[in-house]
């Protein structure tokens, strides 16, 4: 993996990290649709179309806590990979 590649992977897994504390903080899966957390919603979904965040979750996504993957697939369309097999 070249720099470029390496600084955007780390790039997007601390994405990910912060939507991750976020929505624990937050407790997004009770208050997701309250409108406080508008701009939260429109950042998480903006960075969740992102290609690279996508590819990232899909290399990453089992270093996260079950329950924000759920949350990501629910709201962000971001599937959970099984890595249990």
């Amino acid at each position: 993996m070249d720099g470029g590649a390496r600084l955007r992977l780390y790039t997007c897994v601390e994405m990910l990290q912060l939507m991750e504390n976020v929505y624990l903080d937050l407790h997004l899966d009770d208050t997701w649709d309250h409108a406080d957390n508008s701009g939260w919603r429109a950042l998480f979904k903006q960075w969740a179309a992102l290609d690279e965040v996508r590819r990232t979750w899909q290399e990453t996504s089992h270093l996260f806590g079950v329950r924000f993957g759920y949350f990501c697939e629910r709201y962000l369309r971001l599937p959970r990979v099984d890595r249990s097999a």
